[in-house]
């Protein structure tokens, strides 16, 4: 276990258990009865009687939450009793990647549509909305 406390202070309550090959990096709070099972965390608040595993950067977790496999959790706020499955991402990345940019990234063809054979979806089912009473 490795306690890096030179960017801020970190507070382990009574009964939480620090598993070997864990890398704490100040500032950090580990919750009363809580698991920390290895990797990194850093910058993080994780609340009583949690179980988390994997690295774990800017984050606060609730308490009674688990996070019990590898993954990464980044900037992320998780509630009371959450549990996150295997190999759980989040981050803080921006969702504004189209699919063009998608495309170029594996340089592959773009997709089309040829909207000139089909029709709109009104005419279409026109049919089938249309009552004579």
């Amino acid at each position: 276990m490795v306690l890096d406390a030179s960017a801020g202070p970190i507070l382990i309550r009574k009964g939480a258990v620090i598993a070997p090959f864990t890398h704490l990096i100040g500032p950090i709070a580990i919750g009363r009865d809580s698991q920390v099972l290895g990797d990194r965390v850093t910058s993080s608040s994780i609340g009583d009687h949690c179980k988390v595993r994997g690295e774990f950067s800017n984050s606060i977790v609730l308490g009674h939450s688990n996070k019990g496999h590898a993954g990464f959790v980044g900037h992320s706020y998780l509630g009371r009793w959450v549990n996150l499955g295997a190999m759980t991402t989040t981050s803080n990345l921006k969702n504004t990647i189209t699919a063009s940019d998608r495309a170029s990234c594996w340089h592959l063809p773009m997709p089309t549509l040829d909207v000139s054979r089909s029709k709109s979806v009104p005419e279409r089912h026109a049919s089938r909305h249309l009552h004579t009473w």
